[in-house]
């Protein structure tokens, strides 16, 4: 704020507490510069109620928004291939990912981040099942992007290339929590793939069963996880009866950070 006054005596106008003009006895108007601090107020908008599909619902949210999703099983056209959009913003399920299902019937991913967002674009409490793409990450693909992924279960999807469950390409950066990973396939990584060495990625608390890579028995690396990035933490995470031809767990190509891990089988 900035003030010019003729002398100290002056006439005061204010509204809503705040002051607008200041004029002194001569009549001389104060030069005044206000700032007003507007608080933004976050929306919930609920699917199906308010928007008939996760994707009409993220496409009317803004930054900071919540879409939450209710109980079901969501199918067809606007619950798969869903993007973000660049949005930062949290799609969450009502009551976790047992009562919350994406089912994208074995044509598309589930999520889509491909528009440079970032790790607050979140998704939580999702069962992600029966992706499928001739690409990379038929459950959540992420290309020059980052997501937060929160309390999935990601079951029976399937990728041609990288990632069965997630993958992250390429400048990708992905904060994996809480997730369970059962029955997915890749070439490479059947549970998650990542690879570009600048994709970072951290995998905390999480259970990969029975993920392969489609190609066990001629070139498939990393049941589990395949990393080929720098900047990689796997802690607390449960491996077992993970195959591949290498790595049935955990194949890397660059150091990673591995610790309080289980491997059986």
């Amino acid at each position: 704020m900035f003030v010019t006054f003729h002398n100290f005596y002056y006439y005061e106008i204010r509204s809503g507490g705040f002051t607008i003009m200041r004029i002194n006895k001569s009549g001389f108007i104060f030069t005044m510069c206000l700032l007003s601090v507007f608080q933004v107020q976050a929306t919930i908008i609920q699917v199906p109620l308010d928007q008939p599909t996760i994707q009409a619902g993220i496409d009317v949210a803004v930054d900071t928004d919540t879409v939450l999703v209710a109980d079901g099983t969501y199918i067809g056209s606007g619950n798969k291939d869903i993007r973000f959009n660049g949005k930062a913003i949290t799609v969450v399920s009502e009551n976790g990912p047992l009562n919350c299902i994406i089912d994208c019937e074995n044509t598309g991913r589930g999520f889509i981040f491909d528009n440079g967002e970032g790790l607050d674009s979140v998704v939580e409490g999702f069962t992600i099942t029966n992706g499928e793409t001739s690409g990379d990450g038929a459950g959540i693909f992420c290309d020059r992007a980052a997501a937060t992924i929160l309390n999935c279960r990601f079951i029976s999807n399937l990728a041609d290339d990288w990632g069965g469950g997630i993958a992250c390409i390429i400048d990708a950066a992905a904060e994996i929590r809480d997730c369970c990973f059962y029955d997915n396939a890749g070439s490479f990584g059947g549970g998650i793939a990542n690879f570009g060495i600048d994709s970072g990625m951290t995998v905390t608390n999480c259970i990969f069963e029975s993920n392969r890579t489609w190609t066990t028995f001629s070139n498939g690396y990393g049941g589990g996880i395949f990393s080929s990035s720098v900047g990689v933490s796997i802690e607390q995470c449960t491996f077992t009866d993970n195959q591949a031809s290498d790595g049935g767990a955990i194949l890397c190509q660059y150091d990673i950070l591995i610790n309080l891990c289980d491997f059986s089988k």
